[in-house]
């Protein structure tokens, strides 16, 4: 793609090796350029039906000089993108005349053939205002003769001498065949010798009985063309598989879940899968039902609102204080003072049998028997109760501590993660979705949904691409420019001009192209300098951007070689 101002158009450019292997049939409008051993280049328009070896080329940058002209020798020299070539003599009544061979359609000055095919060969535009000049003169003194117009009653040259040779005034007849003799002599100096310089309405010489011959073709497109090896253009599409881009078909029957590719009318692929959106309303959520729900809410005493997190997950701020989290031990309590809450002293050594008491001290109690427990106060209670239905008896362990053996039987209370399709278990949290309505089941692995792409490589590849051309990136050095996104900008603050450069220009893919934005935010005109030295290309040197203004350059690596175009 290449760009200036706001014009974009399409073009491909390939060597003249590189356009000889290639056989593609490009869409109708995109431009073709070869690019030639001598640094120039050759330009055609695809029309969508024919590749580029059938296109005829557009006739470009075609300059006319006069190499000789004086008494008897007038010769022009024509330059071409492929080189140039001179005329022969186009001067005096013995110069050759122009003229089509009926048998190979070729044109001939003289009885030279020039190999040169008279039909269906563009032109480019030639001024023939000597020709026309020449013409009106050679008429206006024609229709003297006739005393009215020589075109209805002369169609060519034999026809005046015919006409001519009637007249009995030989004085009147000699002066006006001196005449005549003269402007001849001037159409055919003013007559061109390539089909290039002939003009008609749309500048194009047609015949619906094109014949392509080698004379379409210079000496060194020949020689290319003969090294083409039998059959090297056959080329047959491989099948796509997961690993090799290929040919597809279409016409695949709908199997349960599975959806054919179609076509639409652009050619463009789609599948179109008939589901059906059930039900994407909720109500506000209650108590007992889910729903949706807003946040908003205002701080109200202790009731504090819900808020989301960037993930979109809620959470409560409740902003408590901790306004002590130190504490002393309890503060002992004695006959005329109640005791203060506290942590627990420490036991000392000796004191594990020994029961903390109201004053703050580990003491043995005085009294040590209790009666027997129960309802409402603590006592003694005894073991040996006898398993009677689902009432189980208590026991001691080693230690004393007592427990209840129920036999029950854990048939399964302990879950896993979900894990192939069909079989239950536990999911992760993280998922915003309240309703399952309107979705379609999906496999889980390892306890974690997972989505099928259905899309095709070449879909995600479109997703990809327009996404990428939206990205972009602030750079603060021209100097160390990075090979992505497709979008980068830089602001000029001080009007000293900076080179243009990549941090890693290998790390830019093939045929990978940036687009550079490049604003003045200075108040004096900054003269850019473009690269174009080994490994860049460009057209231009440097780019003009006025105080407060704004230029863009595009970047594209293209065989190795970094493209610039302004």
């Amino acid at each position: 793609m290449s760009k200036k101002g706001a014009f974009i158009y399409q073009q491909i450019e390939l060597t003249t090796a590189e356009w000889m292997d290639n056989t593609t049939i490009y869409p109708p409008s995109v431009w073709l350029f070869e690019r030639l051993g001598n640094g120039k280049f050759n330009m055609k328009l695809a029309d969508g039906v024919h590749a580029f070896a059938e296109l005829p080329a557009v006739m470009q940058d075609v300059k006319v000089t006069v190499k000789q002209n004086d008494g008897t020798t007038y010769i022009l020299t024509i330059t071409t993108a492929e080189g140039e070539f001179d005329t022969p003599n186009l001067k005096g009544t013995a110069a050759p005349v122009p003229s089509i061979d009926p048998a190979t359609k070729h044109w001939k000055i003289g009885d030279e053939d020039t190999g040169v095919v008279a039909e269906g060969k563009d032109g480019a535009t030639y001024d023939d205002t000597e020709i026309q000049a020449a013409l009106s003169t050679l008429q206006e003194q024609v229709d003297t003769l006739v005393s009215g117009n020589a075109s209805n009653a002369i169609e060519s040259f034999n026809e005046i001498i015919a006409f001519l040779s009637s007249v009995e005034d030989s004085q009147t007849l000699q002066g006006i065949l001196a005449g005549l003799s003269q402007n001849i002599a001037n159409v055919q100096k003013a007559i061109p010798t390539k089909l290039s310089q002939l003009q008609n309405d749309d500048y194009t010489v047609k015949d619906a009985k094109y014949v392509h011959t080698d004379n379409n073709y210079t000496a060194s497109e020949r020689q290319k063309l003969a090294g083409v090896a039998e059959n090297a253009n056959n080329y047959s599409l491989p099948s796509a598989t997961a690993e090799r881009l290929g040919g597809i078909k279409t016409g695949y029957a709908n199997l349960g879940k599975n959806y054919k590719i179609q076509l639409d009318s652009q050619g463009n692929a789609y599948v179109n899968v008939p589901w059906t959106d059930n039900n994407t309303t909720y109500a506000q959520a209650t108590s007992d039902k889910l729903g949706l729900v807003k946040i908003g809410y205002s701080t109200n005493g202790k009731n504090y609102p819900v808020s989301l997190d960037s993930g979109g997950k809620m959470y409560v701020n409740v902003p408590w204080t901790d306004t002590n989290t130190t504490y002393s031990n309890m503060g002992a309590a004695t006959a005329t003072a109640a005791g203060k809450a506290g942590l627990v002293p420490a036991p000392g050594a000796g004191k594990q049998t020994s029961f903390l008491r109201g004053d703050g001290t580990w003491v043995v109690p005085t009294n040590t028997t209790y009666a027997k427990a129960n309802t409402t106060t603590l006592g003694l209670v005894m073991i040996g109760y006898a398993k009677n239905g689902k009432n189980y008896p208590v026991e001691l362990d080693g230690s004393g501590k007592m427990y209840v053996n129920v036999p029950w039987t854990d048939t399964n209370t302990t879950y896993g993660v979900v894990g192939a399709n069909g079989s239950t278990g536990l999911v992760k949290n993280g998922s915003t979705v309240t309703s399952a309505s309107g979705y379609t089941a999906c496999p889980i692995v390892g306890g974690v949904p997972y989505f099928k792409d259905s899309y095709t490589s070449v879909e995600r590849q479109k997703v990809a691409d327009s996404l990428r051309l939206k990205e972009y990136a602030d750079v603060s050095d021209l100097g160390k420019l990075p090979a992505t996104p497709y979008n980068l900008r830089y602001v000029y603050t001080a009007a000293t001009p900076k080179a243009i450069a990549f941090a890693n220009v290998g790390s830019v893919p093939e045929m990978q192209e940036l687009y550079l934005s490049i604003k003045n935010n200075t108040s004096s005109k900054i003269t850019q300098p473009i690269p174009n030295g080994s490994g860049w290309q460009s057209e231009e040197t440097s780019l003009e951007i006025e105080a407060g203004k704004t230029a863009g350059i595009s970047i594209k690596k293209e065989h190795g070689v970094m493209v610039v175009r302004v």
